[in-house]
């Protein structure tokens, strides 16, 4: 028996023309950056001795090797500066500025902002500027008065939120004079209508400002030669995503980006919309971004508690725009912290947000250099080329039959022989997977094995498969082996094991089947990825190297009731949810056999890794057409795409679909009963794709058709069951 019910992947049906028009480029491979460090509350000793009176972090700016963060108390606000260390470990300076908060009296919202070597807060009812010389900083004097707060700085000019009654001034422009004072030079009228109090949400990038009104209209102006009234220069709504929440719009030269993510491009005085910013695991829900930031050359989004179930961490997203209006999702910023502001300085991030006694307030990310990762170096030897390696000792050849089984091999057994990737020199994070047959091991405790971080034949990092039956995790530093851990684990001549060797940071750790080591050494700071044997013979096959780690884009157990992420996109078929007495859960099923249907999700990805627990519910019954269901990966439109099929011919194919024709790339013999649950993976990674069941690769290619698209699920004639799908970046 089966029961119904309302599916979320059902729940839109669309014009695939309208759906499938990408707003953004395909994703790069994604850096996750932990803090590099995290500083704790102050605490105010003089009002508790006990330390019950925690400050509130209220506002927090970066420029350079300064950091400046406004903390509330009960009883008054301080302005404190912390610096960056030879060490690059930050430090509480001093408070710069503090004031009494009186019961009763209304008083500005705190606020600091950092740029260029200048820096303005407000924590009463008189703005102050500050300016960085000769490595202090120092208080320089202000004409201007009734600033509530809302700054922004670009190159020496500050922009300031004002709602001036008297002037009906909404903001204005303050410069330095020749005498040192910082006095108004500009002024922004008739942006947001009224007269208040509050903050003003106000952006400046060179000549150009952005006002947001309360009424959610971004107003544009634009300096006017020496004309103290700014001139305007169009406007545009925030989209209803973006009206949910509070803050300013952000701008980089034509590029503006609104809260909720949506972009717009200016061209003259027109805003014409321009897409979202979506981030790789959009699918999850991620992509709807509570307050944004467009510092040097980085978008940084801060995303809403979206999905607890899925993913707590991280709050943080960084982008680069790859193209005009176009960005590329490349680091998440992870924090136990929670959400907070954050600002960004070249390379450092911070971010600050108010927490429960004991726990840390600040956190501060070094970002990535590049903060874009290079892509990842996939090889499967097909194309017989050995130019992207160093060969070192050894006898190394393309060996293997027909023009798709071929594999790397190494036929010496005299002394250390390497494989070096050339373009493998990835600062911070390492990661190489291999399969490994050893076919002959020489005398003494020889080996087989793959490294990070090698520089030369005697400095590395690695995990060998030994003689002596034992799986280890070593450094080579000087030519002297450390063991940092290891587990026995049968090294046979002639049998294929899969290892893999991490690095970040300082943590290392390994892999082979089962058996995980782990170690932390920081000797070594940087190096290439390579293959390696020790008077030993082996065959390598199916190398991945990567600059990042593996990043989840969807992951959805569809018998869990908390439902979350974003609705599928249909394209025929008829998808729901259904409870199924035999598992005895809800589970997500395709129950059309008339045609093809497809249930499609995600952004444009290149490398991934699709994997579907799924059930065969029934082939249709016919005699001249196969039927069969899958998985779909670098979907482009329905006329482009790859996917894996489980066929009633009995065979699991990898297949290719190039402007409406379909042809196989590789196949292999499998038969899949009625209601019998396997678990199928489509791996499409540079050009090389790869088909699991159940773990065990049972078939691969090379293409080059179709280099990026989203994923999903498909049938053809055919009812089937998923109860998972997931997606990751590997």
């Amino acid at each position: 028996m089966v029961i119904q019910k309302t599916a979320r992947a059902g729940a839109t049906l669309m014009l695939l023309a309208s759906i499938f028009v990408f707003t953004t480029p395909a994703a790069a491979r994604v850096h996750r950056v932990s803090p590099w460090q995290t500083l704790s509350f102050p605490v105010d000793p003089d009002a508790d001795p006990q330390g019950y009176d925690r400050a509130n972090a209220r506002d927090v700016a970066i420029d350079g090797a300064s950091l400046i963060v406004v903390f509330e108390y009960i009883a008054k606000r301080e302005v404190v500066l912390y610096r960056r260390g030879a060490t690059d470990q930050w430090n509480r300076v001093g408070v710069l500025a503090s004031a009494a908060r009186t019961s009763g009296t209304p008083q500005p919202v705190p606020t600091v902002v950092m740029r260029n070597g200048i820096a303005v807060f407000v924590i009463d009812a008189t703005p102050q500027v500050w300016e960085l010389a000769n490595g202090s900083w120092t208080r320089s004097p202000v004409t201007a008065t009734n600033i509530p707060g809302g700054f922004a700085i670009s190159g020496q000019r500050i922009l300031a939120g004002t709602r001036d009654c008297a002037s009906g001034s909404d903001a204005v422009i303050l410069e330095k004079n020749a005498g040192g004072t910082w006095v108004i030079t500009g002024q922004i009228n008739g942006a947001a209508g009224q007269c208040t109090s509050d903050t003003v949400d106000v952006e400046l990038n060179y000549d150009h400002a952005l006002i947001r009104t309360k009424t959610d209209i971004v107003r544009a102006y634009r300096r006017n030669g020496a004309n103290v009234i700014w001139t305007a220069a169009g406007s545009f709504a925030l989209p209803a995503d973006g009206s949910d929440y509070d803050g300013p719009v952000t701008l980089q030269l034509a590029t503006a980006v609104t809260p909720g993510s949506s972009v717009f491009r200016r061209n003259g005085s027109a805003w014409t919309p321009s897409g979202s910013v979506k981030p790789l695991d959009y699918a999850l829900g991620a992509g709807t971004a509570a307050s944004v930031l467009y510092r040097d050359g980085v978008l940084i989004t801060q995303e809403s508690d979206w999905n607890p179930e899925a993913r707590a961490e991280p709050q943080f997203y960084a982008y680069v725009e790859s193209s005009p209006g176009r960005f590329a999702h490349v680091a998440t910023l992870g924090s136990s912290l929670g959400g907070g502001r954050i600002d960004l300085s070249h390379r450092w991030a911070v971010s600050a947000t108010s927490s429960d006694f004991g726990s840390p307030l600040l956190a501060v990310w070094r970002l990535p250099d590049p903060i874009a990762a290079p892509e990842a170096i996939p090889d499967n030897f097909q194309s017989g080329d050995l130019s992207g390696f160093q060969l070192s000792g050894g006898l190394y050849s393309i060996s293997g039959s027909g023009s798709s089984n071929l594999f790397l091999r190494q036929r010496s057994t005299a002394g250390l022989s390497s494989a070096v990737l050339t373009d493998s020199q990835w600062p911070g994070y390492q990661r190489l997977r291999v399969d490994i047959t050893p076919t002959v091991f020489g005398s003494g405790d020889t080996w087989v094995g793959a490294a990070v971080r090698y520089v030369d034949a005697n400095n590395f990092y690695y995990v060998s498969l030994r003689h002596s039956n034992l799986l280890q995790l070593r450094k080579r530093v000087g030519g002297v082996d450390t063991v940092l851990d290891e587990v026995a684990m049968a090294a046979t001549p002639g049998a294929r094991v899969t290892l893999s060797i991490t690095v970040d940071g300082t943590q290392l750790s390994a892999t082979a089947g089962n058996a995980q080591l782990e170690g932390e050494d920081d000797s070594l700071e940087q190096g290439r990825a390579a293959l390696l044997t020790q008077r030993a013979r082996a065959d390598f096959d199916n190398l991945y190297a990567a600059p990042t780690s593996s990043y989840l884009a969807y992951l959805r157990l569809f018998g869990d009731e908390n439902e979350y992420g974003r609705d599928f996109t249909t394209v025929g078929g008829h998808w729901e949810q259904q409870y199924h007495e035999g598992q005895m859960m809800y589970l997500m099923s395709q129950t059309d056999t008339s045609g093809t249907a497809l249930a499609l999700n995600g952004v444009p990805m290149k490398d991934q890794e699709i994997t579907g627990n799924i059930y065969l519910d029934e082939y249709a019954a016919t005699s001249t057409t196969v039927a069969w269901f899958g998985l779909v990966a670098r979907y482009v439109d329905p006329q482009n795409y790859y996917f894996l099929s489980v066929r009633s011919s009995g065979q699991v194919q990898i297949r290719k679909r190039v402007n409406g024709i379909s042809t196989v790339l590789a196949a292999a013999s499998f038969t899949s009963p009625p209601g019998e649950r396997h678990r199928y993976q489509l791996s499409v990674v540079g050009n090389e794709l790869h088909a699991f069941v159940d773990g065990r690769r049972v078939a691969s290619t090379t293409d080059d058709d179709i280099a990026e698209g989203i994923w999903g699920m498909t049938t053809h004639r055919t009812a089937a069951t998923w109860s998972s799908l997931g997606a990751v970046q590997p």
